[in-house]
């Protein structure tokens, strides 16, 4: 009988390698990207400074605006100069019209313009005191300030007879022409009228003028003097 064979079985291990662990790359940035990074921040940060100033800028034109429209002027109210005439006769003024004032202290009311027509028209009379414009800004601004520090008003004009002779003598001494014919029309009126009169100053003044007030018996008429 035939011996069996016995068969010898070998099991081969699977020998089974561990994985090894994979290594985790980490991403390092570069000097370079850092870099670029920074650049952009700055300049977001400029440009965002830009903006605000920019801003800034458009609220302070809209708020100046709204300051501007509110604080426009309103318009100016056209006025009216007085001038009142000192020539005992009368007087008329010449401006864009003729404007006739019978009476010495007489006055009319024109308008800034008609004025300043009169002015340029009659800038002797104007300077030298024919007639007297009530309005001290009208006159600064027409440059007669400094003629009227040496003129008289009509409110001098109007007591200056029943002054002192030697207050009148004084007056008339340093008075403009033109207002020295006032002054010695003044005194051949009231004599005309019978009106009472320091005899003394009628001296005086026929004196410094060579006048005869016995013989006068009109007024000069100053219109001619514009």
């Amino acid at each position: 009988m035939a011996e069996a064979k016995t068969t010898k079985s070998t099991t081969k291990k699977a020998t089974t390698k561990a994985a090894e662990p994979k290594e985790e790359k980490v991403a390092v940035e570069s000097p370079t990207t850092e870099k670029t990074l920074d650049e952009r921040d700055v300049k977001l940060a400029e440009q965002a400074a830009e903006l605000e100033a920019l801003k800034s800028q458009m609220q302070a034109i809209l708020q100046a605006q709204m300051i501007n429209a509110n604080a426009t002027p309103a318009p100016t109210k056209k006025k009216n100069v007085s001038i009142v005439s000192l020539a005992v006769g009368g007087l008329t003024l010449m401006g864009t019209r003729a404007i006739r004032i019978a009476k010495q202290f007489e006055a009319v009311s024109v308008s800034e313009a008609e004025a300043t027509a009169i002015v340029n028209n009659m800038p002797n009379s104007a300077r030298n005191g024919l007639f007297y414009i009530l309005d001290a800004d009208f006159v600064e601004e027409h440059e007669l300030a400094d003629a009227y520090k040496n003129i008289l008003s009509d409110e001098q004009f109007k007591h200056l007879l029943a002054q002192s002779s030697d207050y009148v003598v004084d007056i008339f001494k340093s008075a403009s022409d033109v207002q020295k014919k006032i002054i010695i029309n003044m005194i051949i009126d009231k004599k005309s009228h019978n009106q009472p009169i320091d005899a003394n100053i009628v001296e005086q003044i026929s004196k410094l003028s060579s006048i005869d007030f016995s013989m006068a018996e009109e007024v000069e008429d100053l219109d001619a003097n514009k």
